[in-house]
């Protein structure tokens, strides 16, 4: 079974397959540079993706970095993620090695 990476805005149950399905949160200070974001915004986005990595435990592998390439390089195992909302996100992870991109799942 891979491990599910799965974006802040993908932190539904339906974007896991199974129930203890192996899973990368990954939260980038990056990301919050790039956009401008309404500060409870931001809060609630970050506390959301920390919720969700507590509530998933020891199943999740919750890592901080500045970028997503930074956070990506301490990863050893192959990944896959559901189709990203942004194109921006789509372009990323289809350049990326070990990364498979599955459909867009319905949010």
């Amino acid at each position: 079974m891979s491990r599910r990476w799965l974006f802040a805005d993908q932190l539904g149950p339906h974007f896991l397959d199974e129930r203890k399905q192996p899973v990368l949160l990954v939260e980038s200070k990056a990301v919050f540079r790039r956009r401008v974001y309404h500060r409870q915004k931001a809060h609630l986005v970050l506390s959301a993706l920390r919720h969700r990595a507590a509530e998933l435990g020891d199943q999740a592998i919750f890592l901080r970095g500045e970028t997503y390439g930074q956070a990506l390089s301490r990863v050893r195992e192959p990944l896959e993620v559901c189709h990203p909302t942004s194109r921006r996100a789509l372009e990323f992870v289809r350049e990326l090695d070990g990364v498979t991109v599955l459909p867009a799942r319905a949010t």
